[in-house]
């Protein structure tokens, strides 16, 4: 790819607009004919120009920097459950919708509390 030669704030518009795209770097580049080397550059260059110089804003901006995006998620054929280490090495892995796991929990309460008495 031939050298080219942009301004910081072009740059800073490519970068910000790769932030939103969905795409990787190199797709990224390849639509807008950039060199992937140099859209890493600038990346850094700019990112090191924008943070503060004191600790109190460089925690907040390392928070920002690093901070991560949450996305809905939903698990399909997959049961969370409750595990219970019961004493001669048994484990109970119990499903945790209530209609099983309140018998189970009952019935373990009960038990232990016969154990005490």
């Amino acid at each position: 790819m031939p050298r080219c030669r942009f301004q910081p704030d072009q740059w800073a518009q490519w970068i910000q607009d790769h932030s939103v795209s969905n795409l990787s770097v190199a797709d990224f580049c390849a639509i807008h004919q950039l060199p992937v080397h140099s859209f890493y550059f600038w990346r850094r260059k700019l990112a090191s120009h924008s943070k503060p110089k004191d600790l109190k804003n460089h925690a907040d901006a390392r928070l920002a920097e690093n901070s991560l995006q949450f996305i809905p998620l939903q698990l399909r054929g997959v049961t969370p459950e409750v595990t219970v280490d019961l004493p001669g090495g048994l484990v109970l892995h119990i499903p945790t919708d209530p209609m099983t796991l309140q018998p189970v929990l009952q019935v373990l309460i009960q038990v232990g509390a016969n154990r005490q008495s």
